[in-house]
């Protein structure tokens, strides 16, 4: 669901809050399926879905609960700012890393990675053949 927010700064201009995208967005960043987010923060699957396509919104309880699992305040949620350390650990780690190489280094990682996710989806093809 969108919500319209008066803003007060010099412009004076209005904006649209997404609360069911900025969950699915902050989830994402957190690596969390939305089976998981759900399990944490008590809240059903479905009802999950439901608020990150837009179909439900959020009761204040419930929304403090994914807020809570995702490791944030409210206030945060609704912040335009998002902490780095909601990314998951690991993909932080890869970005120190890649920061130090260089544009050809970088290529061949990413190829490398590209590899590794094709050998990936064929093994789980294969496996549920």
């Amino acid at each position: 669901m969108c919500y319209n927010h008066n803003t007060d700064t010099d412009l004076g201009s209005d904006f649209m809050f997404d609360v069911g995208r900025r969950v699915k967005e902050l989830r994402e960043l957190r690596g969390l399926s939305m089976t998981k987010l759900s399990k944490i923060a008590r809240v059903g699957q479905s009802t999950l879905s439901y608020i990150e396509s837009g179909r439900q919104s959020p009761t204040v309880d419930v929304l403090e609960r994914i807020c809570s699992a995702l490791g944030i305040t409210l206030a945060e949620f609704f912040s335009p700012v998002i902490k780095d350390d909601l990314r998951d650990p690991l993909i932080q780690q890869l970005e120190v890393y890649a920061s130090k190489l260089s544009k050809k280094e970088l290529e061949y990682l990413c190829g490398f990675l590209e590899e590794i996710s094709k050998e990936k989806v064929e093994m789980n093809k294969q496996s549920k053949v």
